[in-house]
């Protein structure tokens, strides 16, 4: 916020600011181990987790209801984005654009322009595959919260998060919303 401040003192001004923070990494508070943060939230209601004695990484995978509490990472900006729908109150949501293909790029980058190296492979097996997991298992399926995913060429299997093709969206809303698009 400083740097912002100092770049232009205006810019701020009269502007709504929210700061999203990861779950167990909030400002203010002690940072607890992630086998501590699990077993310590393991009946809450607003955080969904896994939580094992035995592996760390198990302990990393959540969603968050609540983001006052904190969001896990998952280590893709769409699932973020997806705790962040349920937060403010959606419960349909359509993912386009998440392919999860370092071999593609992203959409902003050029030739020229390369932002950043993908983590992707690194973390699909260990974080990505196994939070949407969860989110299927314990968050759609359990408690009225719909995510399709509308990327054709997505690597995430439509086992994990269920597939509609493009052509298909507006029948779908048609048949459940009784919207006419």
């Amino acid at each position: 916020m400083k740097e912002i401040h100092a770049y232009d003192d205006a810019v701020l001004e009269g502007k709504q600011i929210y700061l999203l923070e990861r779950a167990n990494r909030q400002f203010g508070h002690r940072v607890k181990s992630d086998r501590l943060f699990a077993w310590s939230v393991r009946k809450d209601e607003e955080i969904c987790l896994k939580f094992s004695l035995l592996r760390q990484k198990t302990n990393r995978i959540g969603f968050s209801r609540n983001l006052s509490r904190g969001y896990f990472v998952a280590r893709t900006i769409p699932y973020a984005g997806a705790q962040l729908a349920f937060h403010l109150g959606f419960r349909l949501v359509f993912i386009v654009g998440m392919d999860l293909n370092p071999s593609v790029g992203r959409f902003y980058e050029s030739d020229e322009a390369k932002v950043l190296p993908t983590s992707l492979d690194r973390h699909y097996e260990d974080y990505i595959v196994p939070s949407f997991k969860l989110m299927s298992r314990k968050v759609c399926r359990e408690g009225g919260f719909q995510v399709f995913n509308l990327s054709k060429d997505s690597r995430l299997p439509a086992s994990v998060l269920p597939k509609i093709a493009l052509s298909e969206l507006d029948e779908y809303i048609s048949a459940n919303l009784g919207v006419s698009v």
